[in-house]
């Protein structure tokens, strides 16, 4: 801005303005003016690039985590959603009336695998195979060639096991033991649920926070 009588003030110029003074200005009538005006304009281009220089490095160092994280749980609230139903299957209790009977001998019991906390075992039975669920030490201790009569769903899933009239897991053993189970996976499932809404909750939180950055950023892009 130019005084009365001085020279114009420089300092208060944009980068913007100081070349296009420096187009107009007589460089041999007013090589002073020229120096200064060369001077102010490296200055301003420093400033414009540690400027640019500083808010690229916010948006290198904050933007890309912050969304990083928005999807992580974005997505991991999805797949538990997605999950939880199979917390709530399985180990349906049939009634003892619908069980289906086996009488054959005992050749011995193999665990299988492990599905959510609960063991299976394959039961070999004659010329059958059925599926047992839970750890029973009462099976280990059969001698192989044991008649037993095995109760079980229309799936192979034993739900009761005598020899002669005596049970060795009897119904009401393998009801309460998936009762138990029932409970422990809904208890799992409500955790999930709350980890979820957790989720869910702090997904909104990062893109509201995304959205505020970028608002924030765009006004603190440097204009020259």
């Amino acid at each position: 801005m130019a005084g009365f009588f001085g020279a114009p003030d420089y300092s208060r110029y944009s980068l913007a303005s100081l070349i296009d003074a420096k187009k107009h200005l007589n460089a041999e009538r007013y090589p002073e003016r020229a120096k200064e005006l060369d001077h102010w304009i490296a200055k301003r281009q420093e400033q414009s690039v540690a400027e640019k220089s500083s808010t690229q490095e916010i948006i290198w160092l904050k933007k890309p985590e912050s969304a990083a994280q928005q999807k992580y749980w974005l997505y991991c609230s999805i797949a538990i959603i997605v999950l939880l139903p199979f917390f709530f299957t399985g180990n349906q209790v049939p009634s003892y009336s619908v069980l289906h009977s086996y009488y054959g001998e005992y050749h011995g019991i193999r665990q299988t695998y492990n599905r959510r906390g609960v063991v299976f075992y394959d039961l070999h039975v004659g010329d059958r195979k059925f599926r047992v669920a839970g750890t029973w030490q009462k099976l280990t201790e059969l001698e192989p060639g044991t008649k037993i009569r095995v109760l079980s769903s229309g799936r192979y899933e034993v739900w009761e096991i005598r020899s002669g009239k005596e049970a060795i897991v009897s119904y009401s053993d393998f009801v309460q033991y998936a009762d138990i189970k029932s409970s422990d996976n809904k208890k799992l499932a409500l955790v999930l649920l709350i980890v979820a809404a957790f989720g869910v909750v702090l997904y909104f939180k990062l893109k509201n926070h995304n959205k505020s950055l970028k608002i924030n950023l765009s006004r603190e892009k440097p204009k020259d």
